[in-house]
């Protein structure tokens, strides 16, 4: 197996199974305490890490898939732009507006809501 492979299996594995159990719409709460930054208990600290985490960590595979579908002149969805000026806060952002938008997303797993967010936001060209 490539790395190409791995990687779309590893965002695969990660939008089916969310390890807190759950949904979009509870996760999108989660972001917005992030980009508060006020946090009131460690419950909200905890909120907020979950989704740094996983916005970080489905943008790093989708920017290697983008990376690795450029380089091979194949498409590999699910993928976004790699652009290093791109802070953790507007990814963040990102996810809740695109979140507000589509209610129907709302009870699915929190990482599908994140990849198509930011494959919305920052499409891999």
């Amino acid at each position: 197996m490539n790395w190409s492979n791995l990687m779309v299996l590893g965002l695969a594995m990660i939008s089916a199974s969310p390890v807190t159990g759950e949904t979009a719409g509870e996760f999108i709460g989660h972001c917005e305490k992030a980009l508060r930054s006020d946090f009131v208990s460690n419950v909200d600290l905890l909120d907020a890490g979950m989704c740094m985490g996983r916005v970080s960590g489905v943008s790093d595979l989708m920017m290697i898939n983008c990376l690795l579908a450029l380089d091979q002149g194949t498409v590999m969805p699910p993928h976004v732009a790699a652009r290093a000026e791109t802070t953790l806060n507007a990814k963040m952002a990102a996810v809740v507006n695109f979140g507000r938008d589509n209610p129907q997303m709302w009870s699915g797993p929190p990482s599908a809501l994140v990849a198509a967010a930011l494959a919305q936001t920052w499409p891999c060209r």
